[in-house]
């Protein structure tokens, strides 16, 4: 009886053995291509022959990361972690699926973890600092970013985040200070640059605006949004022909973006293109219909061309979504004076 126990016991000594060199051959056929959908196909035959296979499951969870399949990424990385929980670099891994899954609160947990184990991780607290800017707690986020700085004062993507933060909060002075520092460390960053301009824009800086929103163009001729910002600074510079030219190179790069059509009518209305300024206004609404500075904008225009009665419906619309611009409850009891009405003028 004894030796018929140890002869089973060998035997699934043996299968195992067998099981784990077939995952492992799958696996390193998995590593082998570079077509993400064979890779999950071989890591998925390699877990089949060993579901321990602890690499097996990151390497599944990062092709599936690369494909954008977040929570299932991150299901991978909670097996891994079941199988070695002590394992730094899955939680690390994990930390980032959470992140690109938009699950910003089991993120920072995440990272909170790791840097109770290496808290001299510079990149770590980056993306904690990043997390809790996305869940809106802006001090939180300066305080990681402050950590990670100190750890790794040139760290460029740092300085730009902190940027980003300090704009939100309305920090303009500070933010371009941030802006400054990391751009004087990494220049080719086309998006901050973009940022730069629209804090510049803010503190009413419209040349060195341009300046900055040049060089991101240079760096990246395809983004609308430097080009909207480029819109904006031109038209208060009263360069009006060239804020056009801004907004149509915006809006023939991202034309269902509502913005762009808004700012190109605002521009028509300065060069006398009434018209053609509400075909922009009405092809802004039609993207977006909640907009009541859209509507405002219409307003104008329909009363600038005689069309009171058009102009009172947008007035209507626009002050159901802001009810409380007493500027626009004033407009509107302007055109019921003009239009005969002084009762309903009067209760306007």
């Amino acid at each position: 009886m004894i030796q018929l126990v140890e002869g089973k016991k060998n035997g699934e000594t043996g299968n195992n053995a067998i099981n784990r060199k077939r995952a492992k051959e799958w696996f390193e056929k998995g590593l082998d291509t570079s077509d993400p959908e064979e890779k999950l196909v071989y890591y998925a035959r390699a877990l089949k022959s060993n579901p321990e296979y602890v690499e097996a499951w990151i390497e599944k969870g990062n092709t599936l990361l690369g494909l954008g399949v977040a929570e299932s990424a991150s299901k991978c990385y909670d097996m891994a972690l079941e199988i070695g929980p002590d394992s730094l670099k899955t939680l690390i891994y994990k930390g980032n699926a959470l992140f690109a899954a938009a699950r910003y609160g089991e993120a920072v947990e995440c990272y909170e973890r790791i840097l109770s184990r290496e808290p001299e991780t510079a990149e770590t607290w980056l993306n904690e600092g990043i997390a809790y800017a996305r869940i809106g707690n802006a001090q939180k986020a300066l305080d990681c970013f402050d950590r990670a700085i100190s750890i790794e004062p040139e760290f460029a993507n740092v300085w730009l985040c902190m940027g980003d933060t300090l704009e939100i909060i309305g920090k303009y002075e500070e933010a371009l200070e941030a802006y400054d520092k990391g751009l004087s460390i990494g220049p080719e960053d086309a998006s901050s640059w973009t940022s730069k301009g629209k804090v510049l824009r803010k503190l009413k800086k419209h040349e060195e605006a341009l300046e900055a929103l040049k060089k991101a163009l240079e760096l990246n001729p395809e983004s609308f949004r430097a080009w909207g910002s480029m819109a904006a600074s031109f038209y208060v510079l009263e360069r009006y022909e060239e804020a056009l030219e801004a907004c149509d190179r915006a809006i023939e790069l991202e034309p269902e973006f509502a913005g762009p059509w808004n700012d190109r009518g605002i521009v028509l209305v300065k060069l006398g293109k009434l018209e053609e300024a509400l075909e922009a206004y009405e092809k802004a609404l039609e993207l977006r219909m909640d907009n009541a500075n859209t509507w405002f904008n219409m307003c104008d225009v329909l009363a600038s061309l005689g069309r009171y009665e058009d102009a009172l419906g947008c007035y209507n619309k626009a002050l159901k979504l802001d009810p409380r611009s007493t500027s626009a409850w004033n407009e509107k009891g302007n055109f019921l004076q003009k239009l005969g009405r002084p009762e309903e003028a009067l209760k306007a």
